[in-house]
């Protein structure tokens, strides 16, 4: 077909010709209405059809832990045909809370990172704290050099790269305390045992339990969960140094050294301390002195009248 065309200033001109195949094709060049020269050559020109459009074929990480606020996401895009360009892309995300789109869509920059068939991108990543089970769809408005723009996944809105949302902490809580005896009394040993469960991901991490009472930690001790545990038991010895009614407060994790799911770990046990038996106790000690006083008296009596009787003898 003939094809129009218009020299710049140098003398170089270009256009454009349609090609529906892969192959090797002639273009003819005649001078029209214009001084100067058309060298011919016997030499064809290739023309490759380029009908593929890229495609994302990875992605990392595969999860976004739970209350995070930042990620750097790297995918990997792939092309057949021409190839990408090493330009910039612009990437757009919506947090998703099952059908519904939490907050307004945030965009960022993909920079390449590696060039090739494969090319390989990242883009940072900045959002407010997202819960368990929500997702972050993500799309990326790119095309090849050939202008056949991405289809696939994270190619629209509709058809989004999905991130999901996990809980990766965990969530460590007292369940259950036994005090033995079990009306604590003043001034004896009491031993406190505390059941412990992690009803969140698992930890070995080791971390602190104490007790308080009246504002005063009374008793410490490092505990940390086995692998594969869900579950622990831990005990102190605690000595109370009053009576009456009052709030034992279990502290789990007093230090705050393991980020947990939910950090207010504090278990409350109002308990009554009993007077301790000092009355009887006391009572009978002075009895029991009172009389051997007096015993001790009369027998001191008794010695004193026989050797007065055995003096006058």
């Amino acid at each position: 077909l003939p094809l129009a065309v218009t020299a710049d200033e140098e003398g170089y001109f270009s256009g454009e010709v349609s090609a529906f195949s892969n192959g090797f094709y002639r273009v003819n060049l005649q001078l029209n209405q214009a001084p100067g020269i058309v060298e011919s050559t016997t030499s064809s020109l290739r023309l490759q059809v380029d009908g593929d459009a890229p495609t994302l074929i990875s992605s990392e990480p595969s999860f976004i832990p739970a209350n995070a606020t930042e990620l750097i996401l790297q995918f990997s895009l792939q092309d057949i045909g021409v190839g990408l360009s090493n330009e910039s892309w612009t990437m757009t995300c919506q947090i998703m809370r099952g059908f519904d789109s939490i907050g307004e869509t945030l965009q960022a920059t993909a920079v390449q990172t590696i060039e090739g068939q494969v090319s390989r991108y990242q883009v940072n990543l900045s959002f407010q704290p997202m819960v368990a089970e929500d997702n972050l769809d993500c799309w990326i408005d790119a095309t090849d050099l050939s202008g056949n723009a991405i289809t696939g996944p994270g190619s629209a809105s509709t058809w989004a790269l999905r991130v999901p949302v996990i809980e990766i902490r965990p969530d460590i809580v007292a369940t259950h305390v036994v005090l033995d005896p079990e009306n604590p009394q003043f001034g004896m040993v009491t031993t406190v045992t505390i059941t412990l469960e992690n009803h969140g991901n698992q930890t070995t991490e080791a971390f602190f339990v104490t007790l308080e009472a009246l504002e005063e930690e009374v008793g410490r001790i490092e505990a940390r969960f086995l692998s594969g545990q869900s579950s622990t038991t831990i005990t102190l010895v605690w000595k109370p140094d009053w009576d009456g009614e009052l709030d034992l407060l279990v502290h789990v994790d007093a230090e705050n050294s393991i980020d947990e799911i939910n950090e207010n770990n504090t278990l409350t046990l109002p308990i009554a301390i009993q007077p301790a038996p000092d009355d009887g106790f006391f009572s009978l000690t002075v009895i029991g002195g009172i009389a051997l006083l007096l015993l001790f008296g009369a027998a001191m009596f008794a010695l004193a009248v026989m050797f007065l009787r055995g003096s006058r003898y």
